[in-house]
């Protein structure tokens, strides 16, 4: 799927929803539970609005991925938001950490340039899809 997304797809000579069709086929072949494979198909439906003319054909299967969006919201938004809120807790205990490793740092250099005896790099929150 990605491959089709990353060539096909991209350069025209496929429609992203004919991919992602392709996709769920294949889970199909493959002997992915009925429902798992129509939850990562959603996915990457929803996705594909992200995506130059991914909205071509969209709502023609629009039903579909509300549908299995509806239901699968109970199993996925609960522990996704967990996990945001932990990354969210983390980032910000990273920050605080970060601050006194720079002061120390920048105290031991006091203006002259030394190179650092390790690098302190300051905390990122990078939450691209990619």
């Amino acid at each position: 799927h990605d491959y089709l997304w990353r060539t096909q797809a991209k350069e025209g000579h496929m429609s992203w929803i004919d991919a992602d069709g392709l996709f769920r086929r294949a889970m199909r072949e493959q002997d992915v539970p009925f429902l798992r494979r129509w939850m990562m198909w959603a996915a990457v439906r929803w996705a594909a609005l992200l995506k130059p003319g991914g909205t071509k054909g969209w709502w023609r299967e629009s039903w579909r991925v509300l549908l299995v969006t509806v239901i699968a919201a109970p199993f996925v938004l609960p522990p996704a938001l967990v996990i945001f809120l932990w990354l969210m807790l983390f980032w910000l205990f990273e920050a605080i950490v970060w601050v006194p490793l720079k002061l120390a740092s920048l105290i031991k250099s006091r203006g002259k340039e030394v190179p650092p005896s390790k690098q302190v790099n300051a905390p990122s929150l990078d939450l691209k899809m990619s």
